[in-house]
């Protein structure tokens, strides 16, 4: 296989960013990270799918070389919020390159050992509301962009788009 010459890139995944040497080659993957990278970034992944770059969670997909192609992207808190003592909210969390329209599954990421949140199935926009339930007898204050959850893309059910158009027939009385 030929490449050609080395070119600078910066490369930001989450929050974390390096300028690499990058080379230019025929290779048919959308997205392909090499081993060198992997160990620069201190990347790890977990046989569960998750993926971590210096400890943190960044939205990643982890595939075969035939696997089925979705779309994941991290949603972060978009303000500080206090969250008072057993208690539930609703909170806004902003979503890093959304494929708006697209039906997705939010999923839950350990906010922290007292703050819960479940999975939904809503579309991916720009942003989204969270629910988030505070199990703690004191206050818990969130930091903005604090990782909340993740979309993940999937195919929605056919019920479900019977239950859209219920739900806009009954919105139209």
């Amino acid at each position: 296989m030929n490449a050609k010459g080395g070119l600078k890139v910066k490369f930001q995944i989450g929050s974390w960013s390096i300028e690499w040497e990058v080379f230019v080659a025929p290779i048919r993957d959308p997205v392909l990270l090499g081993l060198d990278l992997l160990r620069a970034a201190n990347v790890t992944i977990h046989t569960s799918g998750r993926v971590f770059i210096e400890e943190e969670l960044a939205p990643a997909k982890v595939i075969g070389g035939d696997g089925t192609d979705y779309h994941v992207a991290r949603v972060v808190l978009e303000a500080d919020t206090m969250l008072p003592p057993e208690s539930e909210c609703l909170v806004w969390g902003e979503v890093d390159n959304p494929k708006p329209g697209v039906c997705a599954v939010l999923e839950p990421y350990l906010i922290t050992e007292t703050v819960a949140s479940g999975s939904v199935v809503t579309t991916m926009e720009q942003r989204v509301i969270i629910r988030l339930c505070n199990l703690s007898s004191n206050k818990t204050t969130l930091q903005k962009g604090a990782c909340l959850s993740f979309l993940v893309e999937t195919y929605p059910d056919e019920g479900l788009l019977d239950y859209k158009q219920q739900e806009k027939d009954c919105n139209s009385i």
